[in-house]
């Protein structure tokens, strides 16, 4: 039973979502109950080698950085010979089907690759630390971890040729995210792909075609909005550097670089002169 699993470990709910962490010494654990029908398993290992034997038969070897993804785990067994960490996430599987994740019940897959650590990590400070954080900390704390499940289970199932509504979808999504958030200079593409709930390579094929990238459509964001800063007269007695900090550019000569790149000038010169002649380019939205 999933209560005899995370027995002695720590357990949390956020949100619709549970979290476990759990270590032990013993060869065996189950993973089987009927309360899970309807849930999505996502076992990641911490610490220590072990082999997961799913319900369709298939026997995975686990390490560590790695986790087995099961729906309906109302069978899996976690094996190992010697003593393990676990971090474990219950995800309903109805939500990850509304996320666009092609859920298949009973089979069991290992994943990797670079977002496993950081969503274990994850996991495991939400059931370790303090339960009372607030409404406001346990909403945004929900959101993050459904992002990061769906980006972990969505790259193990993800689609060669993603169909044309699901591409504008996607794109739709990081847009709006990039309109949101990029005075961060810390927003970049793994980060946009992160908060839509996809792989960063998935993202990436989403925007093939379209005429632009994701990190073209940040950069034009953020010099759009430098431009706005550097000719509006209620912004004219802000310094460069600071229209660079508040646009998301990382230094002043980032700044520099991408509007002389767009407008053909330096932003001294914008600045006295205003718009240069012709028309603006507009920030390029993908269809």
């Amino acid at each position: 039973m999933w209560e005899e699993l995370v027995h002695g470990g720590k357990v949390r709910r956020v949100g619709a979502m549970t979290v476990a962490t759990t270590a032990q010494s013993a060869p065996r654990l189950s993973v089987i109950g009927t309360e899970l029908q309807g849930m999505t398993y996502l076992g990641f290992l911490v610490r220590g080698r072990a082999e997961a034997r799913v319900p369709d038969g298939s026997v995975l070897a686990i390490h560590p950085g790695e986790a087995v993804l099961l729906a309906e785990p109302l069978g899996v067994v976690l094996e190992s010979l010697v003593p393990t960490r676990w971090v474990h996430v219950l995800v309903t599987t109805s939500r990850l089907c509304e996320r666009g994740v092609p859920v298949r019940a009973g089979r069991g897959e290992k994943r990797g690759g670079a977002l496993a650590g950081p969503v274990a990590a994850f996991a495991s400070s939400l059931a370790e630390g303090p339960e009372d954080t607030g409404p406001v900390s346990d909403v945004v704390a929900a959101r993050v971890l459904e992002n990061l499940v769906v980006a972990v289970y969505g790259d193990a199932h993800e689609e060669a040729d993603p169909r044309p509504e699901r591409r504008r979808r996607v794109r739709r999504a990081a847009i709006d995210l990039i309109d949101e958030r990029f005075s961060d200079a810390l927003l970049t593409p793994a980060a946009i792909a992160a908060g839509v709930g996809v792989s960063l390579r998935h993202l990436q094929r989403c925007f093939e075609g379209s005429g632009t990238t994701i990190a073209t459509e940040i950069s034009n964001r953020r010099t759009e909005n430098a431009f706005v800063l550097l000719t509006a007269p209620a912004s004219r007695e802000l310094t460069v550097s600071e229209v660079a900090r508040r646009s998301g550019f990382s230094s002043a000569f980032e700044l520099r670089s991408r509007v002389r790149a767009r407008f053909g000038v330096p932003p001294s010169e914008l600045r006295r002169s205003g718009p240069p002649a012709g028309p603006r380019v507009p920030i390029g939205t993908p269809p």
